[in-house]
């Protein structure tokens, strides 16, 4: 079995340059061709450094708990996979790991998350908001390890917060509808799943009425496009008296597209589509995007946690609550004002 010492002696190299190679936080300060000789020092005899005698020596887990209350589906949610994607990586770039924690909807949930934050199992814990009762609070502040909350309204003493702001994102959208749109824009939405058009409604010009359309779509994310659409053509009626289709996710607004343009109607033509969430940016698409959409930066979202939870876990706090604010992004299904397309 080698040692860093016997991988520096069989390379010529100090132990601090194998040392340093061997761990991604220092890896890029190795020059390409010296890690690249250490390595494969160590891959002929399969080494790689013990990550337990690390946390042995530091009392730390090398750690983040990612505490879920439906793993199954937050990892099968596409946009969340790009927080996850964003927080691994940064994490790993730290010699840290994501460790996923499951906390199943049924009565003892709320014990079952405070087991894990009163436990040893993380160095830091990243929960959402939907889990956060007033007992997990309690014990968020008492937590002797940083824990980070997502989209948390309000602010806590001992935890760390980000949430996304979409008022400058909204607002945006309402610069770009000519005041003669006003009568002919409508919000469309899941059912009872409203918060963005309540948004949207608070970003409004004074005395302007948004209607809303609320239309059947599901909860499983590969089918919401398709429910969409097939209750979009049960209320073709209403949506003809529109133009302007301001959507809550990308796809409601591809639903409504489907269901529009199977009665002969032309996007950026006849009819316009606002999305929320840059779906059409997802490696899973492969044409060029076209809608006109607020992206969700959950990969940055992901990074940005992660950095966080170790600035705090390395003493570094400069700010416990941060405001991620989201980027409209216009494209051709909604050209916006002043463009010869909306006359």
């Amino acid at each position: 079995m080698l040692s860093i010492k016997e991988v520096a002696k069989l390379t010529g190299l100090s132990t601090a340059t194998v040392s340093r190679a061997l761990d991604p936080r220092y890896a890029a300060r190795v020059k390409p061709e010296t890690r690249k000789k250490i390595l494969e020092v160590c891959d002929s005899a399969n080494y790689r450094p013990d990550m337990s005698g690390r946390s042995f020596v530091t009392g730390k887990s090398f750690k983040i708990g990612f505490i879920s209350a439906d793993p199954a589906g937050d990892c099968g949610n596409q946009l969340f996979g790009f927080f996850l994607h964003g927080a691994i990586f940064e994490l790993q770039n730290a010699a840290y790991n994501l460790l996923i924690l499951g906390s199943p909807h049924t009565p003892e949930q709320e014990s079952q998350v405070i087991n894990f934050l009163r436990s040893n199992v993380a160095d830091g814990y990243i929960i959402g908001n939907s889990l956060v009762t007033d007992k997990v609070s309690e014990a968020v502040n008492n937590c002797k390890v940083p824990v980070l909350m997502l989209e948390k309204q309000l602010a806590s003493p001992n935890s760390l917060i980000v949430r996304r702001d979409i008022k400058p994102a909204y607002r945006e959208i309402w610069n770009d509808i000519a005041p003669e749109f006003y009568g002919k824009t409508v919000f469309c939405s899941q059912e009872n799943i409203f918060n963005r058009y309540d948004t949207a409604c608070e970003c409004a010009p004074p005395g302007v009425h948004l209607p809303l359309i609320s239309l059947q779509s599901g909860k499983n994310f590969a089918e919401i496009r398709h429910l969409t659409a097939c209750d979009a053509r049960k209320k073709i009626a209403v949506l003809k008296k529109y133009r302007i289709f301001w959507c809550s996710s990308d796809l409601i607004a591809l639903g409504v597209k489907d269901a529009l343009e199977e009665i002969g109607l032309s996007m950026g033509k006849d009819f316009f589509l606002i999305g929320f969430d840059n779906m059409e940016e997802n490696r899973n698409f492969c044409s060029t995007p076209v809608l006109s959409t607020v992206d969700s930066c959950w990969e940055k979202i992901g990074r940005l946690s992660a950095q966080m939870l170790l600035d705090a876990i390395n003493g570094k706090i400069s700010q416990r609550t941060v405001e991620f604010r989201l980027s409209y992004l216009r494209r051709r299904s909604f050209p916006g004002f002043g463009h010869d397309t909306m006359q």
